[in-house]
């Protein structure tokens, strides 16, 4: 929800919640819910904004993780076809009974440059690069990391009605001490790769299918993973 409360000044608010359900295995389900809201300010080419948000995951629907924390951002508008922008973003972790010692601070900056392209398929590439890091508070260096990655995206309109979008993700996380059963200090590589064809059905319904290839690379084998994903979503928006 958004909503204007003076000239280029909005109050805006966001909420979701998202279940995934096992057929059999119920304590593998999850569940997460996310709130957010803040204001945005638009002066001139500029848009400045600033929120509060909180990020709730519950495994087996007892809660696992808390997120609280706070970001602002800024983007400036090049031209007619050219956008850059950043963001800072502050937040502490937490954790429940058995994994409170993953209890974190959090950090993390990150960039985006978009630009738009005239072309039969209006081509809208965007790229963003980000910096973190998850400062343990529970005298866990193993269980800190610090982070950066990439992400580059592609929009496109093949047909009146329809957008495709294709992605790539890499992120590196490097940790801040030793395994204590493994004297060994984890070193991880992430990699994705993501689609998603949309059809606007009318103004308001549309149909969305996805599909998403994430691979998990590690110095320490417990932790390499790979993973697929597909989904079909229908969507109503309020207009």
């Amino acid at each position: 929800i958004t909503r204007p409360v003076a000239p280029g000044t909005a109050l805006f608010g966001y909420a979701s919640i998202d279940s995934k359900m096992n057929g059999s295995e119920t304590a593998f389900d999850q569940d997460t819910v996310n709130l957010a809201g803040g204001a945005s300010f638009v002066r001139g080419k500029n848009l400045f904004r600033v929120s509060g948000l909180y990020n709730e995951l519950a495994v087996g629907h007892d809660w696992y993780r808390k997120l609280e924390g706070i970001t602002g951002e800024a983007n400036h508008q090049i031209d007619e076809f050219q956008m850059v922008g950043g963001s800072l973003q502050f937040g502490q972790l937490r954790y429940q009974g058995g994994n409170e010692p993953r209890n974190a601070d959090l950090w993390a900056i990150a960039g985006t440059y978009r630009r738009a392209f005239i072309g039969k398929l209006q081509p809208l590439l965007t790229i963003s690069p980000s910096y973190g890091e998850e400062h343990n508070s529970k005298s866990r260096p193993d269980l800190g990391r610090k982070y950066y990655g990439l992400r580059a995206g592609l929009a496109l309109t093949p047909a009146p009605g329809w957008a495709l979008a294709l992605g790539a993700t890499y992120q590196n996380s490097r940790y801040d001490g030793p395994d204590p059963l493994l004297a060994t200090t984890r070193d991880d590589e992430y990699y994705g790769v993501d689609g998603a064809l949309s059809y606007a059905l009318n103004r308001n319904w549309s149909v969305r299918g996805e599909a998403q290839y994430l691979k998990n690379r590690s110095n320490i084998a417990l932790y390499a993973f790979d993973r697929s994903v597909y989904m079909l979503k229908l969507r109503y928006e309020f207009k």
